[in-house]
C-alpha cells in the first residue's frame, strides 16, 4: 500500500508543477514474479528449506487453551479485541541487552503462551514481509508469508536466556520467508480442519514499524483513516503490534467461544 501512496504523491505532485509525468515507465508485473517464484521453487536451497521446516514441525502436537466460557455459542469465528499501549521503558530494555523490541515482545509472548497452556513447546505464527528481491520491493500486492515458528522452553532458562535463543531463532527464518506451508504440510501428513483452520498455527504475533502514511497534496488537507472495527478473529488468540511515532500500541484479538475479555485484558 505505501507503494501505491508514494506513487500517488509523486504524480499529484508532477501534475501541480506541470512535469513530465513518468507513467509510462515500464514497471515489474506479477508474471514476472510468477516466472521468478517458479525458479526458485525449483531450486535445490528451497528445497533444503521445506526439508528444514519439516524436521523442524515433526511431532508437534498443539497447544490447550484451558478456558472455555460457559453457556457460549457463538459463530466459530466470533471474535473481540483488546487494546493497550505500552511504556517507554521496553526501549531502554531492548537497547541494554542487544535485541530489538520486536525480539523482546515475541519472547514475553511465548512465555506467556507457554504460561498459560501449560505447555513447554511452542509454535507461534510469525508474518513475515517476504520481499526479498528487487522484484518484490517495487510490485503492488500482497506478498506477506506467515510461517510457523516453533520454540521448546527450558524451565530453568531465565527470561533474557530465551531472548538470546529468540533472537538466534527469529534471524534464522529470515533466509526463510519464502518457505510456502503448501510445500511443507504434505510431507507432515497433515489432517485438513473441517472448520478451516490452520492445521498448525492457533496463535499469531504481528509487529508493524512501518512510517505512518501521509498524502502529500500541496492545497489539500488529506490524511488516512487505517482504523476498523472486527467482531471476528480467525487464530484462537493473536497479539498485533505496531510501532509507530516511537510510540507503540497493540491489541489481543482473540475467539468469544475460548476467552472473556477481563481474562485477556489481564495478560
Amino acid at each position: 500500500f505505501s507503494i501505491f501512496i508514494n506513487e500517488l504523491n509523486r504524480f499529484y505532485r508532477q501534475g501541480m508543477q506541470d512535469e513530465q509525468q513518468d507513467h509510462l515507465k515500464k514497471r515489474s508485473s506479477f508474471y514476472e514474479q510468477v516466472v521468478f517464484e517458479q525458479q526458485n521453487f525449483a531450486s535445490a536451497s528451497y528445497l533444503k528449506q521445506i526439508d528444514d521446516a519439516v524436521e523442524q514441525l515433526k511431532g508437534y502436537s498443539g497447544l490447550n487453551f484451558l478456558t472455555t466460557p460457559a453457556g457460549r455459542h457463538n459463530d466459530f469465528y466470533s471474535g473481540n479485541r483488546v487494546y493497550y499501549t505500552l511504556c517507554e521503558q521496553i526501549n531502554g530494555f531492548s537497547q541494554a541487552h542487544r535485541a530489538t523490541i520486536f525480539h523482546v515482545l515475541y519472547a514475553a509472548y511465548t512465555l506467556l503462551i507457554s504460561q498459560y497452556t501449560r505447555s513447554d513447546d511452542v509454535l507461534i505464527g510469525v508474518p513475515f514481509a517476504n520481499r526479498e528481491s528487487d522484484l518484490e520491493k517495487e510490485i503492488i500486492g500482497y506478498f506477506i508469508n506467515t510461517l510457523p515458528i516453533r520454540q521448546r522452553l527450558n524451565k530453568e532458562e531465565n527470561f533474557l536466556e530465551l531472548l538470546s535463543k529468540v533472537k538466534s531463532l527469529i534471524f534464522s527464518y529470515l533466509s526463510k520467508q519464502s518457505v510456502a506451508f503448501a510445500h511443507v504440510a504434505p510431507k507432515l501428513n497433515l489432517e485438513r480442519k473441517v472448520n478451516g483452520q490452520h492445521p498448525l498455527i492457533q496463535t499469531l504475533f504481528v509487529w508493524g514499524n512501518t512510517d505512518k502514511l501521509q498524502l502529500n497534496f500541496e492545497g489539500i488537507n488529506a490524511c488516512l483513516e487505517q482504523q476498523y472495527v472486527s467482531k471476528t478473529s480467525k487464530f484462537d488468540l493473536s497479539l498485533f503490534m505496531l510501532e509507530e511515532d516511537k510510540k507503540i500500541s497493540g491489541y489481543f484479538e482473540f475467539r468469544d467461544s475460548l476467552f472473556d475479555q477481563e481474562l485477556v485484558e489481564r495478560f
